[in-house]
């Protein structure tokens, strides 16, 4: 199973670069370590903070807004958020898992983009609970 997200340490310029082109095809550096579906994110050498998360797919990289990733007034505080928003708002996806500890919003958001899909009649809500 392939990883879902990877990471590349990049030139501070290179992830000025990333948004002002928005979209490029992966290139010869990348391509063996970008697969169709993974989310990438591009970090700066210089600024830990100063970030790029891009989704692959059919061999172009598209750069992830996290500003404008809404969902009934919710919006991810952090790069893992912006992952996981993303992959509850793909259609592709049909079940989506998240894992991790309390607190880092996985209930808040999965609930909120469930009543925002199921006002706008996009998809049917199905809730389970482990019996454990």
């Amino acid at each position: 199973m392939q990883e879902l997200t990877n990471e590349f340490v990049v030139e501070d310029s290179f992830i000025d670069e990333l948004y002002q082109n928005k979209e490029f095809l992966i290139s010869d550096l990348f391509k063996d370590h970008i697969n169709n579906g993974q989310f990438i994110i591009f970090k700066s050498d210089q600024d830990e903070k100063k970030t790029a998360v891009f989704y692959a797919s059919k061999g172009n990289l598209k750069l992830i807004q996290n500003k404008k990733l809404v969902t009934n007034g919710f919006s991810p505080k952090d790069i893992n958020q912006t992952v996981y928003l993303n992959l509850l708002k793909d259609n592709d996806f049909l079940i989506v898992c998240a894992l991790g500890p309390a607190g880092t919003g996985k209930t808040t958001l999965a609930l909120s983009q469930a009543l925002e899909d199921l006002t706008k009649q996009k998809r049917n809500i199905i809730l389970t609970k482990s019996t454990n």
